[in-house]
């Protein structure tokens, strides 16, 4: 599984092999057991797609990965920087232009993030000298393109290596977005439901619900949302 995503997957494990040894407490809400259904799907439609995308067959996967995050990094930095000097400038167009989280741009196809860098770039360019003051170089914008280059070129070689078909994360993420929807609108509910007379298993679910950061550099839980490091992926049965 891609790096980005296994932090969250691990819970997503966690929690269904928790909820399937309490079938007796969660049994008490005939649509929790509904719901634990639902994941227990999707998570075996997260499995499948994973497998289909196959795991890191070359060194080259790791780089691609690597640059990926160094990418986004830089672009959440220049946009923060336009954000705060919108807001203070009270240039709503381009503070909603820039309004995005880092999960958003982790979502995005390999060829769709290196569009977003550049445009992130060329909008920042225009307005250098006063971004200065809102913490923004001229070296942060050279670090964009270095790395968009580098991530561009990645994502070829990527592709060649695997018969011209560059694989996206698009589906991945859709899959785990779907997971994330079932387990905070809906398992978080009930769980909160028996938290007064079933306070043992509410401190339990919450103790699996953590998504633990293993040592990459994308946390799921990272601007209130979803995804996802690259340590050992969980099996895929």
């Amino acid at each position: 599984m891609k790096e980005k995503y296994s932090n969250y997957y691990r819970m997503l494990l966690s929690v269904e092999t928790f909820l399937g040894t309490k079938a007796e407490t969660t049994g008490t809400i005939p649509a929790f057991g509904r719901a634990i259904t639902r994941l227990n799907d999707k998570i075996a439609e997260i499995k499948g797609a994973d497998s289909n995308r196959g795991g890191k067959s070359t060194g080259k996967s790791g780089s691609k990965n690597e640059t990926e995050d160094k990418l986004i990094a830089a672009v959440m930095k220049a946009a923060s920087a336009l954000k705060t000097y919108a807001v203070d400038k009270e240039l709503t167009d381009l503070a909603a232009s820039v309004d995005f989280s880092k999960w958003d741009l982790i979502k995005l196809r390999d060829s769709d993030l290196a569009a977003k860098a550049g445009s992130i770039k060329k909008t920042a360019e225009g307005k250098l000298s006063e971004l200065a003051e809102f913490g923004l170089a001229a070296s942060d914008l050279t670090t964009i393109e270095e790395l968009a280059a580098t991530f561009t070129q990645l994502i070829g070689e990527m592709g060649t290596i695997r018969g011209g078909k560059i694989v996206e994360t698009k589906n991945l993420g859709a899959l785990i977005d779907e997971a994330k929807a079932i387990v905070e609108k809906q398992l978080d509910g009930f769980a909160e439901t028996l938290r007064t007379d079933q306070t043992e298993f509410y401190n339990q679910y919450k103790a699996v619900r953590d998504v633990l950061d293993y040592g990459g550099s994308h946390k799921p839980g990272d601007e209130g949302t979803t995804p996802p490091p690259d340590a050992p992926t969980p099996p895929v049965s």
